[in-house]
């Protein structure tokens, strides 16, 4: 079953030295964090992600280290940076974490750990000087919040911006634990295709700091992944004949996809009649949307609409065989 969503994942700029040392000094989170020392930071933020929300990285001159601006590849400048700024233009942001690292020397390292209950976290980072400060910002909106991570190590006695990241944070307003603890309730009610998908996006949010950040309950969740989705697969397996159908097709994706601005199940399968005779195909789809409780429990109990897309040839490659959709609208 292929499983994707179209939102944003990427990470860029990540750490690269060795992560084999041990702090020496200290680290500082939120109001620990001495006040002068902040308030520099939280302004050198506004300048940032003013720059990135509108997509201009001249804004960023006075803040950035050298070093960084002469290494932005053509990635970042014309992938992530638009990605980033249909996301944040417009909108404020929230400090999600404050961390200052001061360590003996440079070109150390050290593991930061933060989070309350489910929410801790850990993150391992490696340092280029011996101050260095991450400032974790969320943004977005109730679909899709992703969380901007800003690097500064202290160089030459001025702050300056050394490394940047973003990554989905929380679809649909929730969290990668939120989702995870929403599948489990799924799988109980026996929404098992759903349970599924929201796993999915679950593990779609596991890294909102970058590789390097880690909730607590990571382990947990890679392995009630991997456990749904064997128990789903054996009795869904793909591809899923509908056998409650009389002309049974075969479902041959299913996955969740961005429609009305939330998440809804985008439904592919293949159909005996031609893809031109659309009153046969809506005949064989009213029988479909009839039935899709039966076919996939809970399916019409969580989703206010369920996107369907029926093929005679399947696409292969770049190959666009022709295609029919529906729209089922659940009261």
């Amino acid at each position: 079953m292929k499983k994707f969503l179209p939102v944003l994942s990427i990470a860029l700029l990540l750490f690269q030295s060795c992560l084999n040392g041990q702090i020496k000094n200290g680290i500082y989170k939120n109001d620990q964090i001495e006040s002068k020392i902040r308030k520099t930071i939280n302004a050198n933020n506004k300048i940032a992600y003013s720059a990135i929300s509108d997509g201009k990285l001249d804004g960023l001159d006075g803040i950035i280290w050298d070093s960084l601006k002469m290494n932005l590849n053509d990635e970042f400048r014309n992938k992530f940076i638009p990605q980033m700024s249909r996301i944040m233009k417009g909108k404020t942001y929230k400090v999600y974490a404050d961390i200052y690292v001061q360590t003996v020397k440079e070109h150390d390292s050290c593991r930061i750990e933060a989070g309350e209950g489910n929410n801790k976290w850990e993150m391992k980072i490696a340092t280029r000087t011996k101050e260095t400060y991450l400032s974790m910002l969320i943004t977005g909106d109730t679909l899709n919040e992703v969380m901007l991570t800003l690097v500064y190590e202290k160089i030459g006695g001025k702050w300056k911006l050394c490394n940047v990241m973003g990554e989905d944070f929380s679809l649909t307003g929730k969290n990668a634990l939120d989702l995870y603890h929403y599948a489990q309730e799924l799988e109980k009610k026996n929404y098992l295709m759903d349970a599924v998908n929201y796993m999915s996006l679950s593990n779609h949010c596991l890294h909102p700091g970058g590789q390097y950040f880690l909730y607590a309950q990571q382990k947990e969740i890679k392995d009630y992944t991997d456990s749904l989705t064997k128990k789903a697969m054996a009795i869904f397996p793909f591809p899923y004949l509908m056998e409650q159908v009389k002309s049974m097709p075969t479902v041959v994706n299913l996955h969740y996809e961005v429609y009305e601005h939330i998440f809804v199940p985008f439904i592919a399968y293949q159909s005996h009649y031609y893809v031109k005779d659309t009153v046969a195909l809506k005949n064989e789809n009213d029988e479909i949307q009839s039935k899709i409780g039966t076919i996939f429990p809970g399916m019409d109990k969580i989703h206010k609409n369920i996107l369907y897309r029926v093929y005679n040839d399947l696409p292969q490659g770049n190959s666009n065989p022709p295609y029919y959709g529906f729209i089922q609208k659940i009261n």
